[in-house]
């Protein structure tokens, strides 16, 4: 493991981003963007939740999502926040919010079919084709006739068309260089349309939006791709 590791907690190998305090300020942040690249909406999907329907937060990290989500027009929804990794879960929460240690390539059997909603975002960096698979799997089958799976993703892809600084090119090859090693999926408005099809789902959506990077701290309202990139997890050799 090299010096840039030891002083990151990583709760796998395969995951290229860290699950500690440090990166729970990022995703908290990180959520605070999103929601506002997307027009301050936190979901898309043509959704009709009501009180005590079930909801599944894939990768809920420190819980952002589920806690927008579960204030949100003032309905108590049964929400369940699954992580590979406790460390990021928020220590108190609602009693009608509930954090476990779960993969979504290997749900619960006795989920199949009791969710009316699953959400997923920025999963990319954890998970390779094959995984994807079994997660999109999964997740269809957790959810209940007419269900909803709303996937958030960045095209990493898009990377290659940047230049930021100096010495982007650099970073840039690096950030490639390690998806490609981890097998990880650089191409995903092409490639998760197609996977979703093909794990049974229909009516499936496609809306793009784009952010803005910044060079320095001056803008909080610019996606820091410094402390991203400072997260990653380089291979060893």
């Amino acid at each position: 493991m090299n010096e840039h590791s030891l002083q990151r907690y990583y709760a796998s190998d395969q995951y290229v981003l860290p699950a500690d305090a440090e990166e729970t300020a990022r995703l908290n942040e990180q959520h605070r963007f999103v929601v506002q690249c997307f027009g301050n909406q936190l979901s898309l999907a043509p959704l009709d939740l009501k009180s005590g329907d079930r909801v599944l937060e894939s990768a809920a990290g420190s819980g952002g999502y589920i806690h927008a989500q579960n204030k949100h027009k003032g309905i108590i929804l049964d929400v369940e926040g699954i992580d590979i990794s406790d460390k990021q879960f928020p220590r108190s929460h609602p009693d009608n919010i509930h954090f476990s240690l779960h993969s979504v390539a290997d749900l619960p059997f006795e989920w199949s079919g009791t969710f009316v909603y699953a959400h997923q975002r920025l999963m990319v960096p954890a998970l390779s084709e094959s995984l994807w698979r079994k997660a999109a799997s999964e997740l269809f089958r957790v959810l209940g006739p007419g269900g909803w799976f709303e996937l958030v993703e960045i095209e990493m892809k898009s990377f290659r068309n940047l230049e930021v600084g100096p010495y982007w090119k650099k970073l840039r090859s690096l950030i490639l260089t390690l998806y490609a090693k981890k097998g990880l999926i650089v191409d995903s408005e092409a490639y998760h349309p197609l996977l979703l099809k093909e794990a049974g789902f229909v009516d499936i959506r496609f809306d793009s939006r784009r952010l803005l990077i910044r060079q320095s701290r001056g803008n909080p309202d610019d996606y820091n791709l410094e402390v991203y990139c400072r997260a990653l997890k380089m291979p060893n050799s």
